[in-house]
């Protein structure tokens, strides 16, 4: 008799030989197949070979993070981001990561959010990628739960800025050129940033979901902020528009397309301005297409001016300015309204 931990190998002599293994082992279902103990103790080799091959064999589908069990949390997480941080690291506190998308890849990967909030703090600095995030984490309840924060009181001193210009259809459905890219029903909210970009500040389309405030918009050659295909952004606090968006096109500070809705100082948030510095030159301050919508609380105001178009809408699209009249969005030529759509 052989002992060795819990399992014990008997031999038992005479005319056959047989190796008895005790316990007996339960079931392993492992890649579509199913390892018995009665296949175990007919053939030990065979058995554990056949096992290290299927944990091989799946493994290898996975890359490096997403085989290990999820983690769920108990409680609210904060992770990091820093210009000295290591994508080796596990962003968490003094530990780092180096670029914005890392904490949320690992989150996606590793964590069950069971409903808490978690925080991506970003420190001061620049940062040539932003984000692109697709479909809600596990465990996310809300947009508001899942949060990207830099610094509050000074958005300039975090700067995402993308320089990538978007040519085939894998860059626009990776996100090239956006510095924060918000896709199929995933949500965010975030503040304290400056956003300057070959193509969009912000994009959330296929329902995304993004609520921001406290960020600085700089110079984005296509749009500083966009939503299409029944995406929904919406800014709930002050918010500064420093930089340009192209004369040409359908550019504008705000593009909504397909569906996609734009609301600022509704569903009860309290009042807000919008602060316009230099007199950046914006082509539409608001261009609409395809029964889209935008939102205007009678709280929000504007400080400063803008060079442009003040609105063009379209296409059964409404831009609600709670009764503010043709003349209240920024700009130095006049609104139209074409092909159904409605300004009020």
């Amino acid at each position: 008799m052989i002992c060795a931990g819990a399992i014990v190998l008997s031999i038992i002599t005479g005319a056959v030989a047989q190796l008895v293994i005790s316990p007996p082992v339960a079931n392993v279902n492992i890649n579509g197949h199913t390892y018995t103990n009665s296949m175990l103790q007919s053939n030990p080799a065979g058995w554990l070979a056949g096992v290290a091959n299927d944990v091989g064999a799946v493994t290898a589908l996975y890359p490096q993070g997403r085989f290990s069990p999820r983690v769920p949390l108990t409680a609210n997480l904060t992770m990091y981001v820093s210009t000295g941080g290591s994508d080796a690291a596990n962003c968490l506190v003094g530990q780092p990561c180096l670029t914005l998308q890392r904490p949320f890849d690992l989150l996606r990967d590793r964590y069950d959010m069971a409903g808490y909030t978690v925080i991506v703090q970003v420190a001061d600095g620049s940062y040539s990628r932003g984000i692109s995030l697709y479909g809600k984490f596990v465990g996310q309840t809300r947009a508001d739960s899942l949060r990207l924060t830099g610094n509050v009181a000074t958005p300039g001193a975090v700067l995402i800025s993308d320089a990538r210009v978007p040519v085939t259809s894998d860059d626009f459905e990776s996100g090239v050129g956006a510095d924060i890219r918000i896709a199929n029903g995933a949500g965010l909210q975030m503040e304290g940033f400056k956003l300057a970009s070959a193509f969009r500040g912000m994009w959330a389309t296929n329902g995304g979901e993004l609520n921001f405030r406290n960020i600085d918009f700089g110079t984005c050659n296509n749009a500083h902020i966009s939503a299409d295909g029944n995406a929904r952004i919406e800014a709930f606090g002050n918010y500064t528009i420093s930089g340009n968006v192209p004369a040409s096109g359908g550019q504008a500070h705000w593009a909504l397309y397909a569906g996609g809705t734009g609301k600022m100082g509704t569903s009860g948030i309290g009042a807000f301005t919008v602060t316009l510095v230099g007199n950046p030159t914006l082509a539409y301050f608001a261009y609409l297409q395809s029964l889209s919508l935008l939102h205007f609380g009678s709280t929000v105001t504007f400080s400063g001016t803008a060079i442009g178009t003040k609105y063009y809408v379209e296409s059964n699209s409404v831009i609600n300015t709670s009764g503010a009249g043709s003349s209240y969005l920024p700009g130095t030529a006049a609104g139209s309204v074409v092909l159904g759509g409605v300004y009020r």
